[in-house]
Parts: structure tokens; sequence; C-alpha cells
């Protein structure tokens, strides 16, 4: 069994990635249980963690 990644239809692919933001309130209710500490998908301008890592940095492949 393998799994191949989709983007939603409805949002269709984009060529330059994906760059989504998390909801403020959907964050918070996480952060409230799991005390996030580090933002493994993000950018300069959308990260919510002061510690995080961009795509130019691969951060599932990172050891925190």
């Amino acid at each position: 069994m393998s799994f191949v990644p989709r983007t939603h239809p409805q949002q269709g692919a984009n060529p330059k990635g994906d760059n989504r933001e998390t909801d403020p309130e959907v964050f918070a209710k996480l952060h409230e249980l799991f005390k996030f500490t580090i933002d493994v998908a993000a950018s300069s301008h959308n990260t919510i963690t002061q510690r995080y890592y961009t795509a130019a940095d691969d951060g599932l492949t990172q050891s925190c």
C-alpha cells in the first residue's frame, strides 16, 4: 500500500507549493492540549511558533 498526496479538487493545484496557514482558533485549541514549540511547515510570514522550519529546511527531516 502506498500513499499518494493529493490536493482537494476545490483547492486546485498550486505550482508554487502549498502555503496555507493554520486557522488561529484551531491552533489555539490544539496548542492548549499539546503546547507546540516548533512549526515544521512554516515561512517567516506565517509561523505560529517562535521556532520554525521552512520548506527549504524540510522540517519533517529535522531533529528537534
